[in-house]
């Protein structure tokens, strides 16, 4: 009996037998891969499902700071104090609901304690705040962490 689901069906358990071979012929990388290709899909589904349409611009935070376009060029990633993107960033979205921006979508691989507090000073400059999350990401589940950074009075 496994620790993470209690009732096995007889479906878990070949999904849990074919991760164990692929795990003793192609090593872990292999199965976490598998494991992403199939949830990645429906976790990103969960937020279009949600309301949220995802920006054909730029994925700009100072879009979410100004509610404006991409004030910034490839040469000047910061303009009049607003940065381009998020320290940490990796992998980046720009989350509109009802056609304005509303969530900045980051999923980097990891954070360093050096980037957080850089994360969280970015936040409280612009009045921000950052949700950080293992469960938002689907752009590599297991791999990488979500984090949604949002206006404070916004609730989303």
């Amino acid at each position: 009996m496994s620790h993470f689901m209690s009732k096995q069906s007889k479906t878990y358990q070949e999904a849990v037998e074919a991760l164990q071979k692929l795990l003793l012929e192609e090593g872990l990388d292999h199965v976490q891969r598998a494991a992403a290709t199939v949830t990645s899909p429906e976790l990103k589904r969960v937020f279009i499902e949600t309301g949220y349409t995802f920006s054909s611009g730029t994925s700009c935070l100072a879009r979410l700071i100004t509610g404006k376009g991409c004030p910034h060029s490839y040469y000047h990633p910061t303009h009049q104090g607003t940065p381009h993107t998020a320290p940490g960033s990796d992998h980046t979205f720009l989350l509109l609901k009802d056609g304005k921006p509303c969530l900045y979508y980051t999923q980097p691989y990891g954070i360093t304690w050096d980037t957080l507090v850089k994360l969280v000073a970015c936040c409280q400059r612009h009045g921000l705040e950052a949700i950080i999350d293992s469960q938002l990401s689907w752009w590599f589940p297991g791999k990488t962490l979500g984090i949604a950074i949002r206006a404070k009075e916004i609730n989303v």
